[in-house]
């Protein structure tokens, strides 16, 4: 038993100083990588000498002149020239003394007569009539119905303008054409049983207020007409006017 411990004792010795002898080679071999290998000395001398010529030719050398711009020399091909600068047109002034366009509010509406346009003569009679310019709107009434003799609404307008002119007989004759194209048109017989009344023909009138009446029974002036005309055949139409209005206290429209 003694025996085998001695030799493990001399086992362990033998080992430690092999580990201790490779650990003294790896050192020693760390040191040598780290130290760098000394250069020959001739070698370092021309070394030296050189960087000193090249550190002297640099020195020597003259400094370049900034490069200088050539005022006359023409600009790049691509170089985009300066545009054009836009004069700004003043706006046109307007001219106080010249007339107002024709179509311009309060005059009439232009009727084209090349083109014979009757709605734009209807509406240019329109706006005479109702301006008491009863001649202009009796011109442009005749103007749709030589273009559109069926228009009876335009012969309704030219019947009312005679009829504030005084022209009775024409107005009469206006209203009856406008009946008879179309025979249901109550204000044209209203307006010709106006007329009537106006003239003394109370019959003829109280006639054509009854037949406004069955064609629109709720057209409240066509009852007071006829209520007019039948107190004026029967009691004359100054008293009855004058009662009437005045009782009523209306504006006589006639």
């Amino acid at each position: 038993m003694k025996k085998h411990t001695t030799l493990a004792a001399v086992l362990i010795l033998v080992l430690n100083g092999a580990l201790l002898f490779a650990q003294e080679d790896e050192t020693a071999l760390l040191a040598t990588q780290d130290e760098p290998a000394p250069l020959d000395a001739a070698l370092a001398e021309t070394l030296s000498d050189l960087d000193a010529e090249v550190i002297a030719s640099q020195a020597a050398l003259p400094e370049a002149p900034p490069p200088q711009t050539d005022s006359s020399a023409p600009p790049p091909v691509n170089t985009p020239p300066n545009p054009p600068t836009a004069e700004i047109a003043s706006p046109p002034q307007a001219d106080s003394s010249a007339p107002p366009p024709v179509n311009a509010v309060p005059n009439p509406p232009v009727a084209d007569a090349a083109s014979g346009d009757a709605l734009v003569y209807f509406n240019r009679g329109n706006w005479y009539r109702t301006r008491g310019n009863y001649d202009a709107a009796i011109a442009d009434y005749t103007q749709v119905l030589r273009i559109r003799p069926d228009n009876a609404k335009a012969y309704y307008n030219r019947g009312f303008s005679y009829h504030n002119r005084g022209a009775l007989d024409r107005a009469i004759a206006d209203y009856t054409a406008a009946l008879n194209i179309n025979q249901n048109y109550a204000d044209a017989l209203h307006g010709r049983g106006n007329a009537y009344r106006t003239m003394g023909d109370y019959d003829r009138a109280i006639a054509d207020y009854t037949a406004a009446l069955n064609i629109n029974p709720y057209d409240a002036l066509a009852k007071v007409s006829l209520d007019l005309a039948q107190r004026e055949r029967g009691y004359g139409a100054f008293l009855v006017q004058k009662n009437y209005w005045g009782n009523q206290g209306y504006f006589n429209p006639y």
